[in-house]
């Protein structure tokens, strides 16, 4: 007989919406009032790897762009300087994240979409900086050469990926002087690290790659967290089992309606059963934030043309500003 477990933790509404917040997130529940939260979430699968593949790329098959692929692609980058879509894992109590590279490969699109895993500790890039005796101009004159020969291989086969490689040693190059100072945070006051709860910058915490990522965050930025599926209301063992029936995510900044939740499951938080939102449909309402039709953001492949949503996925209005 399977037993319904109760909260080991409480739960307390906060701020003027009274949206209720777990005790383990105290700093999240100060910011309630700024958050839209999703309490009827779906997914399709119920194992880590293909859920993962699922809620960033919008399918469990192997080669599909993921979705931070699918939006440089669609809207590109506002800067030269810097890749238009960056990664950062963090490091917690047992080492990095087991997350496989799929979850943010451009797939069947070419590879300059796809994403720049920076470091999560030590030099964000490897081998950043010139090899001894490599001067900044003697640097520029080998890349111009490489760009020169690969233009003539681009002349002689369309292939994509020649085309990839040229801006790629474009980019790394400007990288050389763009990346030592967006990483740098040495000129924050001590203060800037503590509201993080940094104890030390760069030690590749997830806190320590919030304080990168956080420059203008909410202004225009979305934010999405929660995982890729849910726990079941039953006990297994000592803990709970993986649920993809019903479960909680949240948004903020990027044209959400703050303070507001969306959906309930029934009494046991075993299914969602009002206003469901499915995978899908998350991915085409943040395509939407973004300005982007879901429908018409499309990459030929094989004959067919291959979106982000598949043949669903519908827009969730309610919870947009």
């Amino acid at each position: 007989m399977l037993k319904a477990r109760g909260p080991f933790v409480n739960f307390k509404p906060h701020g003027e919406s009274g949206i209720e917040v777990s005790d383990l997130f105290p700093h999240i529940a100060t910011q309630a009032d700024r958050l839209c939260v999703i309490r009827s979430m779906q997914t399709e699968h119920i194992n880590h790897d293909t859920a993962h593949a699922f809620m960033n790329t919008g399918s469990i098959i192997k080669g599909r762009p993921s979705m931070g692929s699918w939006l440089l692609y669609g809207l590109g980058s506002a800067t030269q300087e810097l890749p238009g879509f960056i990664v950062l894992t963090s490091a917690g109590k047992y080492g990095l994240q087991p997350i496989s590279a799929r979850q943010w490969s451009s797939g069947v699109m070419p590879s300059r979409f796809q994403g720049i895993m920076f470091q999560s500790q030590g030099e964000a890039v490897h081998s950043i900086g010139n090899p001894a005796g490599v001067c900044q101009s003697t640097q520029r004159q080998v890349v111009e050469e490489i760009g020169r020969l690969n233009g003539y291989l681009a002349e002689q086969q369309n292939d994509p990926e020649i085309a990839t490689r040229i801006t790629q040693y474009e980019m790394a190059f400007r990288m050389q002087a763009s990346v030592p100072e967006l990483t740098d945070v040495s000129g924050e006051t001590q203060e800037t690290p503590d509201l993080y709860g940094v104890k030390q910058p760069g030690d590749g915490s997830f806190a320590s790659n919030c304080l990168l990522a956080r420059r203008g965050l909410l202004d225009d930025t979305l934010v999405l967290w929660g995982g890729e599926f849910g726990r079941t209301p039953m006990g297994q063992g000592t803990g709970r089992d993986h649920h993809i029936l019903s479960f909680s995510v949240f948004l903020a900044g990027g044209g959400i309606r703050p303070g507001t939740t969306w959906g309930e499951t029934d009494e046991l938080g075993y299914r969602a059963v009002d206003k469901i939102v499915d995978v899908h449909d998350l991915h085409a309402k943040m395509l939407a934030l973004m300005g982007i039709d879901h429908h018409r953001l499309t990459t030929k492949f094989q004959g067919l043309d291959v979106r982000l949503t598949g043949v669903a996925g519908k827009v969730v209005k309610g919870i947009m500003a």
